[in-house]
This record gives C-alpha cells, structure tokens and sequence, in this order.
C-alpha cells in the first residue's frame, strides 16, 4: 500500500509486481522482496517507493536513481563516471532512504541509509568480482 505519502516510482509499473522477475540475489543468495523507499526532497509530496524481488536488484535502482539525478544536473555530458564516495555522498544527501525487506519468516524488517551504503558496497564489490 501507498500509505504514509509514499508514491510509486512509475505507479502504472508498480501493479505488476516486483522489478527482476526472480533474477538477483538478495543477501546469502536467497531471492528477498525489497521495498526501496526514497524522499528526494524535504517536502513529503517527494515521497516514493519501488518494490524489487531481491536486495540486490533494490541496490542497482540506487545506482540508477543517483545516474538519473547526475544526467538531471549534467544534460549535456555524455558519458558520467562517479565512484562509491559519490555514492554514499548522494545517499546522506537524500533527506530519508530505507529499505523494508522481506525476512525469512515472512516479517519485514526496515534498514536505514547506513545499511543501504554497506549493502551498496557489498553489491558492486561482488558486481566488480565478476
């Protein structure tokens, strides 16, 4: 549900389900639905949120959030390179951004803006290894 001011990322997406279709690993390689919950802007009308099929796949949507905000300031420039102190630098920025994340028994449990940098970390270091 949307409550609490939380609108969709793209609400005519959001009815279809979660994001990844079942790729991705949530941590210790289990699929983990994941709600990414982003305020942009002091004004809670900034409110949103996504809902993925992993913690992995909410991780990427991230990256992705902080292309767009760069592609947003930078239009002109083609190509945008940034590295992790970008990253997290983006992420304090941001006035609220948590994950809920289903739990193996079924419960959800929120991780706030430190735990997303370390997942974050994690994440691309894996995605580097590869």
């Amino acid at each position: 549900p949307k409550g609490k001011g939380y609108g969709s990322f793209r609400s005519s997406n959001f009815s279809k389900g979660p994001k990844g279709k079942g790729k991705g690993k949530g941590g210790k390689g289990r699929l983990q639905q994941t709600y990414l919950l982003v305020q942009f802007t002091e004004k809670q009308i900034s409110r949103t949120y996504d809902v993925y099929n992993s913690v992995g796949l909410a991780m990427d949507a991230v990256c992705e959030l902080y292309e767009q905000a760069l592609k947003a300031q930078t239009p002109r420039v083609q190509q945008i390179t940034y590295d992790c102190t970008d990253l997290v630098n983006f992420i304090d920025r941001l006035p609220d951004l948590s994950c809920l994340v289903r739990m193996d028994n079924g419960n959800f449990q929120c991780f706030g803006k430190l735990w997303v940098q370390r997942q974050l970390f994690d994440h691309l270091k894996d995605q580097a290894s590869q």
